[in-house]
């Protein structure tokens, strides 16, 4: 729809320099809360300031911005970044080398320790002096204020932390409205572009222009434009062009676990579901137990100084923050793109192996042991008819079954194990060579439960791999022997546990 002619007094705009895909945004910045507290701590003597703030919501605009104003006010202030190696020097030297003015040293969190604890010397050294002509601005990711203290605890009354939080929708909606007052268009599904951007001003900046362009809007419109429909092919766009741009940084982190499993390509989802973007380690593993070991051995011991050497192109975009056992987002268009990617969709873009999602209990037995198979049996029954449990056993395999086949997708599925241990579960060849493997790197890997129920006098105890497990009976009180009670109280007790275990979310 086009409607009244542009006023004479409208000056044009390109479309690259009112949303920006890249850089910093100076027709669309919208003040969020604290900038002019900011700005008035850059003038004040003596104070060491922090400016943290996750990926991708504006954090670096806000730096930007308030140093451009304070440059027209006649405030110089250099701009450091650990992220430019042509920088490090100079931020290594500030120590003894800065004789005047305000510096700022952005992307703390990437500086070698020892500079960091260089820099925390030289704010106290600030404080201490209250220097009028020396100032030190320090911005990095959320933390990076307590990470100051704890290297230095009498920096807590010395510095002043600003928080930039995510953009409320009131912002963003702000941002759009000088977008399109600058191009003298109207986006008819703006708060679809709030909504789709979570909290990030960057994500809008990109959704705007790609929308902007797809309504054939290269610079301010001689005439009110309304831009109605492209907001699909706009996502498209960027998914496309994001694709292209992060696919081997993913495979990269993706392989960290090797080709067969998924650890890695979960704690990327995980990432992807936090609010801004950092991820703590030990909260993932505290919910989801089977990643321990792949953020211990392919991430903590396998990277001592963080992404870099063969990982090199993770360091771009990842920061790996072994101290708080963190990992960071350092790039917000990956954060939206791994936000519009699913497990299956994200395995096969990195070339690996899609598991079957674990939905079922398998039940491993030595066919000598048929009688214990069909109690446990009329335990799970009433379980399975209503749908609460999902049980696979081998009397499942039809005339005409590839048994094989049919085995190896159960043992994909399994989310839980039971064991009926024998003599002659342990005797068996299959069970040894093919299900016990197949269910032990379930459990050791994808956080599949191994339940032993003991059904008779067994080595079970001197089988490491197995004895670690604990089984629902005593292995020196078998079944066998004991009275009908006990043997049905010990079935129920199993069932009991796989009903709570499937009433939890299932781990993806």
């Amino acid at each position: 729809m086009i409607a009244d002619a542009v006023g004479p007094e409208m000056l044009s705009a390109e479309l690259s320099d009112v949303f920006k895909l890249n850089g910093t945004p100076t027709l669309t910045f919208v003040e969020p809360p604290d900038f002019t507290r900011f700005r008035m701590a850059l003038r004040q003597p003596g104070l060491g300031i922090v400016l943290e703030g996750p990926s991708g919501i504006g954090k670096s605009t806000f730096l930007q911005q308030a140093v451009r104003l304070e440059h027209e006010r006649g405030l110089l202030i250099p701009v450091l970044s650990a992220r430019r190696p042509e920088d490090l020097p100079k931020i290594a030297v500030l120590p003894t080398e800065h004789r005047r003015g305000v510096v700022a040293v952005d992307d703390f969190q990437r500086l070698p320790e020892d500079l960091r604890v260089k820099l925390v010397d030289y704010l106290r050294l600030l404080a201490d002096e209250e220097s009028p002509d020396r100032r030190l601005v320090i911005s990095g990711i959320p933390g990076t204020g307590q990470s100051l203290v704890e290297l230095a605890f009498d920096l807590a009354t010395r510095i002043k932390i600003f928080r930039v939080p995510m953009a409320t929708d009131a912002l963003i909606d702000e941002m759009i409205s000088k977008g399109e007052q600058a191009l003298n268009i109207k986006f008819t599904h703006g708060h679809d572009i709030v909504r789709l951007a979570s909290g990030s001003l960057h994500t809008a900046q990109m959704l705007c222009w790609h929308l902007a362009a797809h309504g054939g809007v290269a610079c301010t419109s001689p005439r009110t434009l309304a831009i109605d429909d492209g907001l699909d092919d706009a996502l498209r766009q960027v998914e496309d062009s994001l694709a292209l741009k992060y696919r081997k940084v993913v495979q990269s982190f993706a392989a960290l676990d090797g080709q067969s499993q998924q650890s890695c390509i979960e704690l990327l989802l995980m990432l992807a579901e936090t609010p801004d973007g950092i991820l703590s380690l030990d909260q993932a593993a505290e919910q989801r137990p089977h990643l321990a070991r792949a953020i211990t051995s392919h991430l903590l011991e396998a990277s001592p100084q963080g992404f870099g050497g063969p990982q090199a192109e993770l360091a771009d975009h990842l920061f790996l923050d072994r101290r708080a056992r963190r990992l960071v987002i350092e790039d917000p268009q990956l954060l939206f793109y791994l936000r519009r990617q699913d497990p299956e969709m994200l395995a096969r873009a990195v070339g690996k192996r899609v598991n079957a999602k674990r939905d079922q209990v398998f039940v491993s037995y030595s066919h000598q042991d048929r009688d214990w198979l069909d109690r446990l049996d009329r335990h799970l029954k009433p379980l399975m008819r209503r749908g609460l449990v999902n049980v696979w056993t081998d009397t499942r395999i039809l005339p005409g079954d590839s048994w094989r086949e049919e085995i190896d997708a159960a043992l994909q599925r399994a989310r839980a194990a039971v064991l009926l241990v024998s003599p002659d579960f342990l005797a068996s060849s299959f069970i040894e060579e093919v299900e016990l493997p197949a269910l032990l790197s379930a459990a050791y890997d994808d956080g599949c439960r191994i339940l032993p129920v003991i059904v008779s006098p067994s080595i079970f105890t001197s089988i490491p791999e197995l004895a670690r497990f604990q089984a629902f009976n005593s292995p020196s009180m078998p079944l066998l022997g004991r009275s009908d009670y006990e043997k049905e109280k010990v079935f129920s007790e199993v069932a009991a546990v796989l009903l709570r275990l499937f009433a939890e979310p299932p781990v993806a």
